[in-house]
């Protein structure tokens, strides 16, 4: 499990953008699973959850920035234990 409050979610036309700083490390571990990667944002009183089955994750280290590309990304608000797609 990776969290961190360094991060950016970016729409963009058909995906989403997101990337976050982590260590080598830590990229590593995320990179072993990156056909289960689920990532939350959570907020005071809202999480959203994005979730793809086809992410395009990548670590450039030079930055230590983990780069996660999702095309057929799904988002989906959840509040008060209730989900809204």
């Amino acid at each position: 499990m990776c969290q961190t409050t360094n991060y950016q979610i970016e729409k963009q036309v058909d995906r989403w953008l997101i990337s976050l700083s982590v260590d080598e490390e830590t990229a590593s571990i995320v990179l072993d699973f990156k056909d289960e990667i689920n990532i939350f944002e959570a907020k005071e009183n809202e999480k959203t959850w994005y979730y793809s089955s086809d992410e395009k994750i990548n670590f450039r280290p030079e930055e230590n920035l983990l780069v996660i590309l999702a095309g057929k990304l799904r988002r989906c608000e959840c509040n008060n234990f209730r989900c809204f797609r």
